[in-house]
């Protein structure tokens, strides 16, 4: 059976979720926010990345390679974003957690805009879309369960973490 939620000296109640005493309804927003930024944009450019290398004014790659350079996009994408996962906690650690989220979802909007400057060199496409899912992996790399949620509600706050990612 579920804990009853109770306030206390140290922990106080948030959208349903026994929290810290200090944490802010802010604080909770960000962890639905920072999955849902992570979600849209890597979503939102995948699919971007498809009509960008088919279309005659950017890439125009035929439609027998069509797979072949997406994937190889992807590769080097995920890839980076593996290895840069080992890096992405100590960002936090080192920096905080406001300044790293901030300039993440930063890095990834300005990393949106240049997709079609890139054209029509498809290495340079490669590295826009490597920065973005370094971006994203520092989003959904946050430790902010850990900092603001109390143990009893965790189970909750992650599953309200991974509606950022259905919204």
């Amino acid at each position: 059976p579920a804990a009853e939620l109770t306030e206390s000296k140290t922990s106080k109640i948030v959208f349903g979720l026994e929290v810290k005493k200090e944490t802010t309804h802010a604080n909770v927003i960000g962890i639905v926010y920072a999955f849902f930024t992570m979600t849209t944009v890597l979503g939102y450019i995948n699919v971007q990345i498809v009509y960008l290398i088919r279309d005659a004014d950017y890439f125009s790659v035929e439609e027998a390679q069509q797979g072949t350079v997406m994937s190889d996009v992807l590769f080097w994408a995920f890839l980076s974003g593996l290895l840069y996962s080992f890096v992405a906690g100590y960002v936090f650690d080192i920096f905080g957690r406001k300044v790293p989220l901030f300039v993440a979802a930063l890095t990834a909007a300005f990393m949106l805009y240049l997709m079609p400057f890139t054209s029509p060199s498809i290495a340079a496409l490669t590295a826009v879309r490597v920065v973005i899912q370094m971006a994203a992996g520092q989003l959904g790399s946050h430790p902010l369960i850990a900092d603001y949620v109390k143990q009893p509600s965790r189970g909750r706050a992650a599953a309200l973490q991974n509606l950022g990612s259905l919204v």
